[in-house]
């Protein structure tokens, strides 16, 4: 009977454990060669196995013997659904009437005009793009100004909110409160703001919308 580390060897059939799982073998009496990698000793002797080193394969980019690491899809896709949120998502609009009567200090004088838009912007802080436009021939109401909804705030129902007479400073930062809580459709504006609201015909409103 031969021994090896992982098997043995007797009579006529015997089993020969390798690298790869265990092998049933036929086995002639009398001495036996083994495959090169094994030596058999007599039953009870230590036994040895000499196996070459196997070198790992190299995959260029990681570390040898490693196994390369794959991202689920699923998690891919979890990722990228925030990014497509922020990206989808839109504020307020903010709209000052520029361009004939507002931000004329000859029509309305002892206002800053020129740095109206600018403090409107800081106190906004980011919360919704600031643009001027043409005259929105509301002449008589000067300084207007135009918060339209998010869409979030108008599928809650929301509308656009025309501000007349906007002409202190104490307004502007009601505006932008406002706004920064989410504005038309989203938050309640500030009780004073009612003083400012007007009316507009739907041509005045639908060329800005068009605007």
């Amino acid at each position: 009977m031969l021994s090896g580390e992982r098997g043995l060897l007797s009579g006529e059939r015997g089993l020969l454990s390798g690298e790869r799982g265990v092998f049933s073998v036929a086995v002639p009496r009398g001495r036996v060669a083994l495959p090169h990698g094994l030596v058999a000793l007599p039953l009870g002797s230590p036994a040895r196995r000499r196996i070459p080193a196997v070198a790992p394969v190299s995959h260029p980019g990681r570390p040898p013997g490693t196994r390369p690491r794959h991202r689920p899809r699923s998690m891919n896709r979890m990722i990228s659904k925030p990014a497509k949120k922020a990206a989808t998502a839109s504020p307020c609009r903010v709209t000052v009437c520029r361009g004939c009567c507002c931000g004329d200090a000859a029509k309305v004088p002892g206002v800053d005009h020129a740095g109206q838009i600018p403090r409107l912007r800081a106190a906004l802080d980011g919360a919704a793009p600031v643009r001027a436009s043409e005259c929105l021939d509301v002449c008589d109401q000067a300084n207007v100004v135009v918060v339209q909804p998010s869409p979030a705030g108008r599928a809650a129902g929301g509308r656009p909110v025309w501000l007349g007479l906007v002409n202190d400073d104490d307004a502007l930062a009601d505006i932008a409160a406002w706004i920064r809580a989410g504005g038309p459709g989203l938050a309640e504006p500030p009780g004073v703001l009612d003083l400012y609201a007007i009316t507009v015909s739907r041509r005045v409103r639908e060329g800005l919308e068009k605007g």
